[in-house]
C-alpha cells in the first residue's frame, strides 16, 4: 500500500526522543521487495550520521513535530503523580521509560527526568544504562525547548533544569 499523503515537510525540524532535534533533509517512496514505501531521511543536529526512517515507524519511534511555545510550556509545568512503581527493577523501569518516549506524548520527557529526579534524591542507584538513558533524554529535550522557545543552549538548560525541579 502507498502513502502519498505526507505529514512531515522537507526542511522542517522533528523531536526523536533518541536522537534529539532532527531536521528532516528529505523523503522519498522507495521500492522494496515490490512494495513502495515512503521513507523519511532526517539529520541529527547533534552531529549524529543521517538516519532514514520508515514512515510507517515514525510514530511508533515517538518522532513527532516540534512542540508550539503553548504546548511546551504546559509539558514543562505539567505534573504527572509518582511514575515510579514499588518494586521496579532496573529493566522494568527502561522497559516503562522508553515505552513512554515511544509514545510521543509531549510531557513524557519531562516526566522522566523528574522521575529520576526524585530516584536520586531517594538514594536509589541508577544503572549506566538509566544514566545514558537520561542524558540522552535530557539533551533531546533541552535542543527542543531551545528551538521552540528560542534560548540559547545554557538558557534551555537552566529552563529545563527549573521544570524537573518544580
Amino acid at each position: 500500500m502507498r502513502q502519498d499523503l505526507e505529514p512531515f515537510s522537507t526542511g522542517s525540524l522533528v523531536f526523536d526522543p533518541f536522537l534529539g532535534l532532527c531536521t528532516l533533509r528529505d523523503s522519498k517512496i522507495e521500492s522494496i521487495l515490490g512494495r513502495e514505501q515512503r521513507f523519511y531521511e532526517l539529520e541529527p543536529k547533534s552531529g549524529r550520521p543521517v538516519v532514514k526512517i520508515p514512515a510507517g515507524q515514525m510514530a511508533a519511534r515517538g518522532i513527532r513535530p516540534l512542540m508550539s511555545k503553548d504546548e511546551m510550556n504546559l509539558a514543562l509545568h505539567h505534573t504527572h503523580p509518582e511514575l515510579g512503581l514499588a518494586g521496579e527493577d532496573s529493566s522494568q523501569r527502561m522497559q516503562r521509560w522508553v515505552g513512554l518516549l515511544k509514545s510521543g506524548i509531549q510531557t513524557g520527557v519531562p516526566s522522566i527526568l523528574r522521575e529520576i529526579r526524585k530516584m536520586n534524591q531517594s538514594g536509589v542507584k541508577l544503572t549506566p544504562k538509566e544514566v545514558d538513558l537520561q542524558e540522552t533524554v535530557r539533551n533531546s529535550l533541552r535542543q527542543e525547548i531551545g528551538s521552540v522557545l528560542s534560548l540559547t543552549a545554557s538558557k534551555a538548560g537552566l529552563r529545563l533544569n527549573q521544570a524537573i525541579e518544580g
